[in-house]
């Protein structure tokens, strides 16, 4: 019989330790205020040096998930929980700098806040802890543990404008494709009957409850295809070279919090559609 994960699994980051030293000394006179005002300043830009350090923590990132388990049975391990249908793709967790975090639970998308080794998401506690890349979050006798993406498949390394990861949907409304193979809706899989020669074709991309005040990145196979101002609304898309090459080819749709692609990932939606050369 097929276990089911059915706890809300959540991210959440250790808070950096700060570790201070102090010693005492004989004070045999009283510090000039020249004395006093350097010791000031360089306190100042000692606690401005901290304060900046700190403001992305180191754990905030990507994590999928690695095992799940209750009491004292034996852990679920990845391979097992992906034969079950907990994949990265589904179930992951997103920790963001600012204490927010997105949990995606076997689809499901959840959201909260963490701090010093706390989370509370949908209205439940939990306390976590991290060893290396390996985060373990606990919820009464259930214990989760998610791994790190260290992201070690990077753009430079592909020369791709989106790095290849483990993305998973998220941010409010849908989108789909448009062709004269019909539509990806139902994650159905359009074909398009093209010649090798032909050189431009043009696919129509639908959305529905975006958030218009952020800018759209459309992505094919990686690479920056356009940015739109997608709503609810429909655009056309071009397809050409590489994008029209026989085979699958994956349209990544991404919003960031900062309109910029080196800010945080809020919105992703993907859909595929099929060369076939006739």
């Amino acid at each position: 019989m097929k276990k089911k994960i059915t706890t809300a699994m959540l991210i959440a980051a250790m808070s950096m330790s700060i570790m201070a030293c102090s010693g005492t000394s004989k004070e045999t006179t009283a510090p000039t205020e020249a004395q006093t005002t350097t010791t000031e300043s360089i306190a100042a830009t000692e606690a401005s040096e901290t304060a900046s350090e700190s403001e992305t923590p180191a754990e905030a990132g990507y994590y999928t998930i690695y095992s799940s388990q209750s009491g004292s049975d034996e852990a679920i391990v990845k391979e097992t929980l992906e034969g079950m249908g907990v994949t990265a793709d589904n179930t992951n967790l997103t920790l963001d700098a600012d204490g927010t975090v997105t949990m995606m639970n076997v689809g499901e998308k959840l959201t909260g806040t963490w701090s010093d080794g706390k989370m509370t998401v949908e209205s439940t506690d939990y306390t976590y802890s991290l060893e290396g890349n390996m985060l373990t979050l606990k919820s009464g006798d259930v214990t989760f543990v998610f791994e790190k993406d260290t992201g070690d498949t990077s753009v430079a390394d592909t020369g791709k404008d989106l790095a290849d990861g483990n993305y998973s949907n998220m941010g409010d409304g849908t989108m789909y494709l448009s062709t004269a193979g019909g539509t990806t809706e139902n994650d159905n899989i359009p074909v398009l009957f093209e010649t090798s020669d032909t050189v431009l074709e043009t696919i129509e991309i639908d959305t529905t409850g975006f958030d218009g005040s952020k800018l759209s990145y459309i992505y094919i196979d990686g690479m920056l295809n356009t940015k739109e101002q997608l709503g609810d609304s429909q655009s056309s898309i071009s397809l050409e070279k590489d994008a029209l090459a026989e085979g699958t080819h994956k349209v990544e749709v991404v919003q960031y919090d900062t309109n910029e692609p080196d800010g945080t990932m809020v919105t992703y939606k993907t859909a595929s559609y099929e060369i076939q050369y006739k």
